[in-house]
């Protein structure tokens, strides 16, 4: 390899992306093929970065039998556009609170103490709520989960359970927030020049890879695509 070539590998790999989603926010899980198929095209010239986006943070309202239909009906629009399943009969325990806090520090979780499996376990999080109707609130349940990803229980536990693995999770809200981003799914682009929104919301592959293949090439943002 020429050192020209090596010293644009070592640029490119400064470059970095923000995906900025929620465990248990549809369109986030609708777009679950699109981020796992950035990953694998482009995980080796860019860090790509899973932030935590807080959808539901500190609800206290339990899921009724209304908003069970209304959530229904919203699924199965992106269930038409992304192809993704969902369990429409949503067989969560009884007094249920749709609060996604927990999952996101799950989350957190992951990244620190098992940063490769990361993205795998966001990605089993949605299958378990949306496909599998599982309870995200409730420790035990992702404890298990977490330790389908090779992280030991107890450690699990004891960091999720951490004063400071709260506060790095509202850090991650914070992050996206102080960005003015507003919806989930959101990737953000970072390069020597700052930050750029690449798309706030979901788009396919075909339309994110010819855009994130400019910026790699040029560093250009300015055509980014839009949701």
């Amino acid at each position: 390899m020429s050192r020209e070539r090596s010293l644009a590998l070592m640029s490119e790999l400064t470059r970095e992306m923000f995906y900025i989603a929620d465990p248990m926010c549809s369109w986030c899980y609708g777009f679950a093929p699109v981020i796992q198929g950035i990953h694998a095209q482009y995980q080796d010239r860019i860090k790509i970065s899973l932030v935590t986006g807080g959808l539901r943070v500190g609800n206290e309202h339990r899921l009724t039998e209304e908003l069970k239909a209304t959530l229904a009906d919203h699924w199965k629009h992106v269930e038409e556009l992304t192809g993704q399943g969902f369990n429409y009969d949503f067989a969560v325990p009884e007094g249920f609170i749709y609060n996604t806090e927990p999952s996101c520090r799950a989350s957190v979780v992951m990244r620190k103490h098992n940063g490769d499996e990361v993205f795998p376990f966001f990605d089993t999080l949605h299958r378990a709520f949306y496909a599998e109707s599982r309870d995200l609130t409730d420790t035990e349940v992702l404890k298990e989960l977490a330790e389908s990803h090779e992280l030991d229980g107890d450690t699990f536990l004891a960091s999720f359970e951490d004063k400071e693995t709260l506060r790095q999770t509202y850090e991650d809200f914070a992050f996206g927030h102080n960005l003015g981003i507003r919806g989930f799914p959101s990737i953000v682009l970072k390069d020597d020049r700052g930050l750029a929104l690449l798309t706030s919301g979901y788009q396919n592959f075909e339309d994110l890879s010819p855009v994130i293949d400019d910026w790699l090439e040029s560093g250009a943002t300015s055509n980014a695509a839009k949701g």
